[in-house]
C-alpha cells in the first residue's frame, strides 16, 4: 500500500522487438501530464496520422540508401525522434546514425561531411520553433548530399509525439528497402545471450565501512546527504552522534508521544479519510497502555471529525490535538474547538488584505484568514515554489514583524512567531507528569527541515522524522529503513515501542522489522 503505482492500458496491444506501442502510450501518457502542469496549455490531436504529403520524402530514399553514415539534426522537442531513429537504426541495424542538435553541428559537427561526403547523408527534423535555424543549417550543405526533412506542425509536446510516429513509418520503409523487418530482426545466439545477462550481485551490493551497520549508514546518509562521508574523520564524527542519539531514544522512559499529522499519520493521498487502520490499530495500541498522545497539525476541525470517527470514543480524553500548528489546543472529546469564531489577529488581517489586493498571487494560490493562521493553498502542485517566491517577496517587501512561514506536505503557512508544535510539547509533558508518568514526550514527524512546519516540533531532543530531517546531530534523526517514508515509517517506529506499567521505550532494534 505505500508503493504509488499507476496502471494504464495500452489499446494498441502487445509491444514487438522495438516496443513502438509503449513508446507512443507512454510519450501520451507523459503529453497529457504536461498539459495539466504546463504553463502553456495545449490540445492533443484526434489522431497522429501523417499527412498525405509526408510519404514523399521516400521518393529520395534509394539514393539515401547508399550512404553507410546518416547524421541526424535536430533541436528542441524532436530531441525524442532523434533519440529514437538511433535507437531504432542501430538495434535494427539499418545503419549509423551520428546526433548533432543544430548548435552542436554548427560548432564542429559539420566536419564530418567534408572528410566522408560520399558515404554520408543527412536527416533533419524540424519543428515551428527551429524551422528557421534549421533552414539556414541546411542552406550551405553541399548538394551532392542526401536530405531528408521530417517536420511536424505542431509546437511542443504534440510536435514530439507526432515526430515519434513518422519515425516509425520511416523505419519502416528503410526495412522495406533492406530486406529486413525491424520489429523482427534476426537475432543471433550471442545477442539473445546478452540480453538475458544478470547483473552480478556485487555490482550492487552497497559497499559499507567497516564497524558500521546498514541502518546506521542509511541513517547516516540522510542526515549528510552522503556529503564526505567516505573521509574517516567525518564518518567518526556522525557514527557518535548517531550512536549517541539512539542510546538516548532507547534509554528514556516517555510518558507521551506527538505527531504530526498529515504526511506521518496520513499520507497526502489519504488526508481526506485520515490515518489508515495499520496506524489506527498502534495508536490504540498505545491508548490501551494508558500513554499520552499528541496531535500537532496545521489542520483544523476535519483532524478532529477524522479522529473521533475512527478512535474509539472512550480513548478520546488521552488525545490532545494542537490545530492550526498549535495555536488552538484541546482534547479530542472538546467539540468546541478549533474555535473560529475568535477575531483575526490585526497582523494576519493587514497580510489577507494585501494578499487581496496583489493579483499576481491570485494567479497561483488561494488563502484563507483564520485567528492565529493564514493557510495558503498553491492552485495546483507545479506552481508551489512560484506560489512561496511570491509569498516570501510580499512578506519582506511590506515589513511585517511577528510572524513566520512554514510549509507542510500540501499548504504554505502564516502563524504568528509565537505559534508552534512545541507548545503542544509542553502540554503533554505536563499532563504525564499529572498522571505520574514520565514527562519526556517522544515527537514524530515529516517536515524536520527548516522551513518545515514541523521544525520546531522535530528541534525536540527525543524526535525523530518519517521523511525530511535537520542536520541537527542531536536531533530529528530518520532511524526508518532505507526506501521507507511517511506512514510506513511512523508505523516502523511505533511498532517498535514496548510499553510498559505507566510508559514506553523504543526498541530501536525492532523498527522495520529488525530483531526484537
Amino acid at each position: 500500500r505505500y508503493a504509488r503505482f499507476l496502471d494504464f492500458d495500452v489499446p494498441s496491444g502487445k509491444d514487438g522487438f522495438l516496443a513502438t506501442n509503449s513508446l507512443v502510450a507512454l510519450t501520451t501518457i507523459l503529453c497529457r501530464a504536461y498539459q495539466d502542469v504546463g504553463s502553456a496549455p495545449f490540445t492533443l490531436p484526434s489522431n497522429l496520422i501523417p499527412e498525405e504529403g509526408f510519404y514523399d520524402i521516400f521518393n529520395n530514399l534509394n539514393s539515401f540508401l547508399e550512404r553507410k553514415t546518416w547524421i541526424v539534426l535536430y533541436g528542441g522537442w524532436s530531441l525524442p525522434a532523434a533519440m529514437d531513429i538511433e535507437s531504432k537504426f542501430t538495434e535494427a541495424a539499418l545503419g549509423q546514425i551520428q546526433l548533432a542538435d543544430y548548435r552542436n553541428f554548427a560548432h564542429g559537427r559539420h566536419h564530418w561531411l567534408a572528410k566522408h561526403s560520399e558515404q554520408t547523408g543527412v536527416i533533419y527534423f524540424t519543428t515551428p520553433e527551429e524551422e528557421e535555424i534549421a533552414n539556414r543549417t541546411i542552406a550551405p550543405i553541399p548538394e551532392s548530399i542526401p536530405l531528408i526533412q521530417i517536420s511536424t506542425p505542431y509546437s511542443g509536446p504534440v510536435g514530439a509525439l507526432e515526430l515519434l510516429t513518422k519515425i516509425f513509418h520511416f523505419v519502416k520503409a528503410v526495412g522495406d528497402a533492406k530486406g529486413i523487418d525491424p520489429g523482427r530482426p534476426s537475432v543471433p545466439a550471442f545477442g539473445r545471450k546478452i540480453y538475458h545477462l544478470s547483473i552480478p550481485s556485487e555490482y550492487i551490493k552497497e559497499t559499507i565501512p567497516q564497524g558500521l551497520k546498514k541502518e546506521e549508514l542509511t541513517a547516516i546518509k540522510r542526515k549528510t546527504d552522503n556529503y564526505h562521508i567516505t573521509e574517516k574523520e567525518v564518518l567518526d564524527y556522525w557514527r557518535t552522534a548517531y550512536r549517541t542519539f539512539l542510546h538516548k531514544i532507547e534509554d528514556t522512559h516517555f510518558g507521551s508521544i506527538v505527531f504530526d499529522y498529515d504526511g506521518t499519520l496520513c499520507d497526502p493521498d489519504e488526508r481526506f479519510n485520515g490515518p489508515p487502520k495499520v496506524i489506527v490499530d498502534e495508536l490504540v495500541r498505545l491508548l490501551r497502555g494508558n500513554i499520552i498522545i499528541g496531535i500537532a497539525t496545521g489542520r483544523g476541525k476535519s483532524v478532529r471529525i477524522q479522529m473521533q470517527r475512527l478512535i474509539p470514543e472512550e480513548y478520546w480524553e488521552k488525545i490532545v490535538v494542537g490545530y492550526y500548528n498549535g495555536s488552538d489546543v484541546a482534547m479530542l472529546n472538546d467539540d468546541l474547538h478549533p474555535n473560529k469564531n475568535a477575531s483575526p489577529d490585526p497582523i494576519l488581517k493587514e497580510i489577507s488584505e494585501i494578499l487581496y489586493a496583489n493579483e499576481l498571487f491570485k494567479r497561483v494560490a488561494t488563502y484563507e484568514l483564520r485567528p492565529k493562521q493564514i493557510t495558503v493553498s498553491p492552485t495546483k502542485t507545479s506552481v508551489w515554489h512560484k506560489a512561496r517566491k511570491i509569498l516570501f517577496d510580499i512578506i519582506s517587501k511590506n515589513d511585517l514583524p511577528g510572524i513566520q512561514i512554514i510549509e507542510s506536505s500540501h499548504s504554505i503557512d502564516i502563524v504568528l512567531s509565537d505559534v508552534s508544535k512545541r507548545s503542544l510539547v509542553s502540554i503533554v509533558e505536563e499532563m504525564a507528569g499529572y498522571l505520574n508518568k514520565p514527562k519526556c514526550a517522544l515527537c514524530i514527524g515529516d517536515r524536520g527541515e527548516w522551513p518545515g512546519n514541523d521544525y520546531e516540533l522535530l528541534s525536540s531532543p527525543y524526535s525523530l522524522s518519517v521523511d525530511c530531517i535537520s542536520p541537527d546531530p542531536n536531533s530529528c534523526w530518520n532511524l526508518a529503513p532505507a526506501g521507507h517514508r511517511g506512514v510506513q515509517a511512523t508505523f516502523d517506529y511505533i511498532n517498535s515501542i514496548d510499553i510498559k506499567n505507566s510508559y514506553f521505550q523504543v526498541n530501536t532494534k525492532a523498527i522495520g522489522g529488525r530483531k526484537k
